[in-house]
């Protein structure tokens, strides 16, 4: 009978260490960045010639000097830096190496957070939502999933891009 009565509780055990919880600790202050990786896929259609293909793309922060600093009462954040992407792209079987700079981040604007998300409002009221992956009173990291279009000679290009940034506290 103690052995059963241990295995449940065993069980019990287990089972709480299994739950996923909300992150802890606080979002307000001042954050630097000290790691960003990127995944994804992009589209390409140009309607004159119904041509249209899709390439695969992983990334990696370079020249990361990006800052994010969060206030109380009201809740707002300003960001200041910029980051490179060192990005490889395939496209039929070949490899394109490029960078892509990121200079605007998300501006400057309003946060809310909800358990494990972070609701950004920039200057111009759009939103984004990121998924707090870890938050200590030292680092936070979270999860940006997004999508950029941009249109270049009448050909439209959708990239779908997971990013996962990675700031410690200042």
């Amino acid at each position: 009978m103690k052995s059963i009565s241990f295995l449940f509780a065993g069980l019990f055990l287990l089972s709480l260490s299994a739950c996923k919880k909300d992150a802890t600790g606080d979002i307000p202050g001042s954050w630097k960045v000290t790691a960003i990786t990127y995944a994804g896929t992009t589209t390409t259609a140009d309607p004159s010639t119904g041509v249209s293909y899709t390439s695969t793309f992983t990334g990696e922060g370079t020249n990361m000097d990006l800052q994010i600093s969060f206030a109380e009462t009201p809740n707002t954040y300003t960001t200041t830096g910029s980051y490179d992407i060192l990005l490889t792209t395939m496209l039929n079987g070949q490899s394109l190496i490029s960078t892509w700079t990121n200079a605007d981040f998300v501006g400057n604007g309003s946060w809310s957070r909800t358990g494990d998300t972070l609701s950004l409002t920039d200057s111009n009221g759009e939103t984004s939502e990121v998924t707090i992956v870890s938050l200590t009173d030292s680092t936070l990291k979270v999860n940006w999933k997004f999508t950029n279009v941009q249109v270049t000679q009448g050909a439209t290009s959708t990239s779908n891009v997971d990013g996962m940034y990675t700031f410690e506290r200042m």
